[in-house]
């Protein structure tokens, strides 16, 4: 029996951050793609939706808010991890509380905590 590779976008308007987290996703088996700004990534998912996105808050033409909005018209159940370096009080009350995010991680983070995070999240979908 096949098993079926959990599928993972991450999206980052910095290359080095996306491939950070590519790499340390593929390592543990997921099948990951990367976007660079939320209106590629509503391109891609339009041909392959993901289990999970990851996405960064601060980012130009579409912040990670509004492509989370976007994603959420046609994806409403999917699940986000919102990547930040942003820690104000307003941004976690509009992910959790408005927008429903599952998980928040901040930059810096560690490989452990990225791992543990993306887990924890497909577990209950």
């Amino acid at each position: 029996m096949k098993t079926v590779r959990k599928k993972v976008m991450v999206v980052d308007d910095e290359p080095d951050t996306a491939d950070i987290i590519r790499l340390v996703l593929e390592a543990e088996g997921y099948e990951v793609t990367t976007a660079a700004s939320g209106i590629e990534a509503l391109e891609k998912i339009k041909d392959e939706v993901p289990h999970i996105i990851m996405t960064d808050i601060s980012m130009p033409d579409m912040n990670g808010w509004e492509f989370i909005k976007k994603a959420r018209e046609s994806l409403n159940s999917i699940p986000f991890i919102v990547v930040t370096g942003r820690k104000e009080s307003t941004d976690r009350i509009m992910g959790k509380d408005i927008l429903k995010i599952n998980d928040y991680i901040y930059k810096p983070f560690g490989r452990k905590e990225l791992v543990n995070s993306v887990r924890s999240v497909l577990q209950v979908i």
